[in-house]
């Protein structure tokens, strides 16, 4: 791309500023983002006052995802221009891409009352506010957006998951079936409607565990650690060392639904090679920021298995396989790459009632027997099974099983 030549002495003509910006938008249209952003640069350089180029600047950032220098050319647009209702709206939405949830919510205001059936704008302001937790509020905003927009699938999708967390279950089953009507190969809505109507399925939908742990990245840790006094990763190290069992080192090791690290930092130091696998993206960044996994993948655990060829020494799956009912296949699937000698170490939550349930959380509950037997079916010995609060859920503490397994 040539670049104009400036200076002070020589500023470009009128003609030439406008041949320049037009040139710039040409780029901005046709994703070329770097060059959209030189040229408009440049143009800030002679006409810093211009509400227009700071706009079009930080709609240049926030497409290539650098949020906090878009924030910064709208905030300046914005002060140029505060009656703009595009320019509210995209700081609105770059505020709530930033995570600044209390302050995108003002600016959303100030945008319905330019344009109060905007749906989307509404939409936006519930997520604001259900990330602040104000979940009575977030439902009046989407089912104010539902009304403005009935096939609103962004809305449909959010809205029973707060019903469900209300415990408003008809309310949720009502939403999952107009959204299912419009999207009825859905996955997720298709297991939540299961989980509502205590309808028996194997496991969560790939779909869902993605959609759900992407949403949760960012405040994963906080949430489970201080918040519902999540235990897991702890209690699964703090018990395999007491195993006879163990050897000092681990060659070749895998962290199964291993999100943020939690356990695969308790457990790096005594593995030579650590590998994670998940199914959120996000998570994965999150993991990779520890710098304790030698290798991460995204994908599906039996579908992993499926392929790769490697034996694992220790297999670690912390609070992942709650999300399955029918635990054979992944017992199956890791004793084929168990040698001798290895160890299973994993948890989930505890209902002595039937072989395996679906709970309301969206989340299995497993029976000791069906665990105990299922194991030793697909060769694997019962070490130790610990009952042990795991969480808190609903303000109670949540029974779970610490298991630990061995292939002789």
């Amino acid at each position: 791309m040539n670049t104009p030549q400036w200076s002070k002495e020589h500023p470009p003509s009128p003609q030439e500023i406008e041949e320049i910006f037009n040139t710039a938008c040409g780029h901005h249209q046709n994703a070329e983002i770097n060059e959209a952003i030189l040229l408009y640069g440049q143009l800030l350089q002679l006409i810093p006052d211009s509400s227009l180029l700071h706009y079009n600047t930080g709609l240049a950032f926030f497409e290539r995802k650098e949020y906090d220098k878009a924030l910064t050319h709208y905030r300046k647009a914005e002060h140029l221009a505060p009656e703009d209702g595009d320019i509210i709206y995209n700081l609105a939405l770059c505020l709530k891409c930033c995570g600044h949830f209390e302050e995108a919510v003002e600016y959303y205001l100030r945008h319905l009352k330019f344009q109060p059936d905007d749906a989307d704008a509404l939409y936006s302001l519930g997520l604001c506010l259900q990330e602040q937790h104000a979940l009575d509020q977030a439902v009046i905003c989407y089912e104010q957006a539902l009304t403005i927009n009935p096939d609103h699938i962004s809305t449909l999708t959010n809205l029973p998951y707060i019903y469900h967390r209300l415990e408003q279950y008809d309310k949720a089953r009502e939403i999952y079936d107009r959204l299912l009507s419009l999207r009825p190969d859905h996955p997720s809505a298709q297991y939540m409607q299961a989980v509502l109507n205590n309808t028996l399925v194997p496991a969560a939908p790939s779909e869902y565990i993605t959609e759900t742990f992407n949403a949760y990245a960012d405040c994963f840790e906080e949430s489970l650690v201080n918040t519902l006094d999540y235990r897991v990763p702890d209690l699964l190290w703090e018990h395999y060392n007491l195993l006879s069992i163990r050897p000092e080192r681990q060659k070749r090791c895998i962290d199964l639904g291993c999100g943020t690290g939690l356990a695969g930092q308790l457990f790096a130091p005594v593995c030579d090679h650590l590998t994670g696998i998940d199914l959120s993206e996000k998570m994965l960044a999150q993991a990779e920021q520890k710098r304790i996994y030698d290798r991460l993948v995204h994908e599906e655990i039996n579908r992993f298995f499926s392929r790769d060829t490697h034996d694992y020494d220790l297999i670690i799956a912390a609070d992942v396989l709650s999300y399955i009912g029918d635990l054979e296949p992944v017992f199956a699937a890791t004793a084929k790459a168990a040698p001798p000698g290895s160890i299973f170490c994993w948890s989930t939550e505890t209902d002595e009632k039937e072989d395996y349930k679906i709970n309301p959380t969206g989340r299995f509950s497993h029976s000791m027997e069906y665990i105990k037997e299922s194991a030793v079916k697909h060769g694997w010995r019962v070490n130790r099974i610990i009952t042990t609060p795991i969480r808190k859920e609903g303000g109670q503490a949540l029974m779970g099983s610490l298991c630990f397994f061995s292939r002789e």
